[in-house]
């Protein structure tokens, strides 16, 4: 493989991380061992305490937002009562107005018929007027004429008496059938006055209906708009629970996640605990193996400082030699299911292909395989997350 074998280095030729500490080291790491491991497990548990802690603040803001929800329906159905009301009263209203119209037209239809009343009794009036003025006219411009016609055919003076007796009579019976008449058309008058006034009572009644009614269908209107105004609201604040239910769900996730993740490092810690460390003496690392752990490295940590970058590479030696771990050898350890995103989501392929690995990263990955560490026993690294504690190099904390 002539793109990376310009990197192979002897065993003479170590850094610093040479083999010749290698011993050194070998004490030190399994010493660090059961610290490590307890602190991997104890980052868990607070990750999950840390996790514990979102869900439940998430869960107290969506009891909240539920609270508030459940405050805008009440509102909403206060208002929709409300509404309810009003429009039973419009139609109350507008019943009345109804009504009022009845009256108003039969209050015309009676004032309409007095009116015809009136105007005969004004005719009736004038034409009696108008007979007793020419009849009365006729005695007097004819005053000779009807008294000489009245002597000269009275047979008597009993005759004569009973004329002039008649004359007076007539006279009086046309006053009085004129002051009947006067009066009549008087009292229709009366009567005309009161239904007008009646109907002035009638007319101001309806136009209150009216004003009535114009007010409670603004306030119909007002209400209405409230209740739609209430129902974006909690369409609205639904929508934002959704979303903080969605969360809520992810958060539940991760907790079981990390209940999971945290037995399983439990048993993990455990089983290294009561297992073996194998020596790196006895490994050997070849050149592909350099290869493929220098890019992963560079996956990983092409832009840590070198200290990080040798740790991760650490980490994969650690899980090599940890018989906690089934696999024995790196391509095993970098390519075991759900471990390094890179050799999952193909960037680790990609950088195979392009031999993307830096001087640094192949330097980094020699000094891991001759047993230099800085994180220890670490197995586990990622970036920080709140609650996780451990060995921070650069943007990653080792556990």
């Amino acid at each position: 493989m002539k793109t990376y074998m310009r990197h192979k280095k002897t065993k003479t030729g170590c850094t610093r991380y040479g083999r010749r500490f290698a011993g050194a080291l070998l004490v030190f790491v399994m010493l660090a061992c059961n610290t490590h491991m307890a602190s991997a497990t104890e980052s868990t548990r607070q990750k999950l305490e840390a996790a514990k802690q979102r869900r439940n603040e998430t869960q107290s803001q969506l009891s909240d937002m539920q609270k508030g929800i459940g405050n805008l329906e009440d509102e909403k159905e206060v208002l929709e009562d409300e509404l309810d009301s009003l429009n039973g009263q419009l139609l109350d209203i507008g019943a009345n107005i109804a009504n009022l119209n009845e009256m108003i037209d039969a209050k015309q239809q009676v004032i309409d018929e007095t009116q015809e009343s009136l105007d005969l009794a004004v005719a009736t009036r004038q034409a009696q007027y108008d007979a007793m003025k020419l009849r009365i006219q006729f005695i007097f411009e004819k005053q000779q004429y009807v008294l000489t016609d009245m002597i000269l055919q009275s047979g008597s003076i009993a005759d004569l008496i009973n004329s002039g007796t008649y004359i007076e009579a007539m006279s009086a019976y046309d006053r009085q059938m004129l002051d009947e008449y006067q009066a009549n058309e008087d009292k229709i008058a009366l009567q005309k006055a009161q239904l007008d006034s009646e109907m002035a009572t009638l007319a101001e009644y309806q136009e209150q209906a009216r004003a009535e009614q114009d007010r409670f269908y603004g306030m119909v209107v007002a209400t209405a708009e409230n209740i739609n105004t209430y129902t974006n609201e909690i369409t609205l604040a639904e929508a934002e629970a959704d979303i903080v239910r969605g969360e809520l769900a992810k958060q539940q996730q991760e907790v079981y996640d990390l209940e999971k993740k945290l037995r399983e490092e439990l048993a993990k810690s455990d089983e290294a605990r009561r297992g073996t460390w194998r020596s790196l003496d006895g490994m050997v690392f070849t050149e592909d193996d350099v290869y493929l752990l220098a890019n992963l490295i560079y996956c990983e940590a092409g832009n840590q400082p070198y200290e990080g970058q040798v740790a991760v590479g650490a980490v994969v030696i650690n899980r090599v030699r940890s018989s906690a771990f089934r696999q024995n050898t790196i391509f095993d350890v970098i390519y075991a299911p759900s471990q390094f995103s890179p050799a999952s989501n193909g960037a680790l392929a990609l950088a195979l292909a392009n031999n993307s690995a830096t001087d640094a990263c192949y330097n980094a990955a020699r000094d891991a395989m001759s047993g230099a560490s800085p994180v220890g026993n670490c197995v586990f690294f990622r970036t920080p997350v709140p609650g996780l504690e451990g060995i921070v190099i650069g943007g990653h904390v080792f556990y």
